[in-house]
Order: C-alpha cells, then structure tokens, then sequence
C-alpha cells in the first residue's frame, strides 16, 4: 500500500499557520485617561511626615536647652553648642514647613509622576525628599564636630 498524502498535507497546513489577530485594546503609545480620586489618606501621609520631622526638631531643641541650661555658668562650648543646635533645629523647622505646603499643594493640584514620563522636564514634581535628611546628616555632623573639637580645644 502507499503512504497516504494526508500526513503531507496536515504538515504543510501548520507550517504556513497565520498570526492570531491583534488583541483588541488601547494602543501602546495613547495614554489612558484614569479619573484621580482625592484620597484623605494622602493628605494624611503628608501631615504625617510634617509632624514627624517637628518631633525631630522638638527633640533636639530640648537637647540643646538641656545644654545651654545646665552646662556651668562660665562654660562658652555648651552655650556655642546650644546655639548651634537651636538654629539647626529651627532651619530643620521651616525646611519641613516648606516641604509641607509644596506637597499639599501639589496633592490638591492633582501633580501626578508616572516612571514612563521620565522625557519631559519633572524636575520638582516628585514627592520625595532627597535633599532634606542629607542637608540634615551633613549639619548636624558640623555641629556634633565643633563641639567635640571645641571641648578638645578648650580643656
């Protein structure tokens, strides 16, 4: 008996298979436009964040008045400590009060950031801190240095 042609032909019928249709849906390059809710969670999370860094400040305020009320009468480093730490506590203060009404006013602007819109210009627009726990870092260690280098110097 000879081979029958339907083996053949089912063969050549799989290799020359179509592509399956397109899947319908929005296009890859059109923005789908997603209505933005006003959330009190979010307007929370900033309070949050704004108290947390006044209890920072409120805590290295009291540091610094314990240095400036209990260091001895003639004692100039605990006062130029003090000092040190007072104004660094009031910068921290307004910084953080800055921070606060830039990001409630952009939560009540609706500034929204995507990670695919990273080509146009976004400077400013993120609700991050990148500066302020640096800055922070970097001051108090100043002040934490010109005390302990004062006390070494002075005794």
């Amino acid at each position: 008996m000879a081979p029958s042609n339907s083996t053949n032909n089912n063969e050549a019928s799989t290799s020359e298979q179509q592509p399956p249709p397109p899947v319908a849906g929005p296009s890859v390059n059109k923005p789908v436009s997603i209505p933005i809710r006003d959330e009190p969670k979010v307007f929370f999370a900033n309070e949050r964040t704004f108290l947390s860094w006044l209890n920072f400040t409120v805590i290295l305020v009291g540091f610094a008045i314990g240095l400036f009320n209990f260091g001895a009468a003639d004692d100039r480093i605990s006062r130029i400590s003090a000092i040190m730490f007072i104004s660094t506590a009031i910068l921290i203060m307004l910084y953080s009060l800055y921070k606060f009404h830039i990001r409630a006013y952009k939560i009540r602007k609706r500034f929204m950031i995507s990670s695919s819109n990273t080509t146009t210009n976004t400077a400013g627009l993120f609700y991050d801190d990148r500066v302020g726990p640096t800055c922070l870092c970097i001051i108090l260690a100043i002040a934490m240095i010109v005390n302990y280098s004062c006390k070494y110097i002075y005794i």
